[in-house]
């Protein structure tokens, strides 16, 4: 029993279910994003969903991996990411709590 309460965020996260709506639930406005010095959202993300181009000066949103914890627009110091969960049944279906 401790062994399975111990288990690494990645092996718990392997676990979870995708039932992928198609239409995005991560709405980023990238108009600050180029500007953003830290970008948080980049490694706030427990799944790593988002990721900058320094070279396009772009970031890619891969919703479809998306756990719908909400630390993306909580760090986002511009407040330019909106999560809307998607429709019941679509999203993330967790296996361990």
């Amino acid at each position: 029993m401790v062994a399975k309460l111990t288990r690494k965020i990645d092996e718990r996260i392997y676990v979870n279910r995708y039932n992928i709506h198609a239409k995005n639930h991560l709405v980023v406005v990238q108009d600050m994003c180029a500007v953003c010095k830290d970008k948080p959202c980049t490694f706030s993300c427990p799944v790593d969903n988002y990721v900058w181009d320094a070279e396009n000066k772009r970031l890619t949103v891969y919703y479809e991996g998306c756990v719908e914890c909400g630390a993306c627009v909580v760090v986002c110091p511009y407040h330019k990411i909106t999560l809307t969960y998607p429709p019941a049944g679509r999203g993330v279906n967790y296996r361990f709590g």
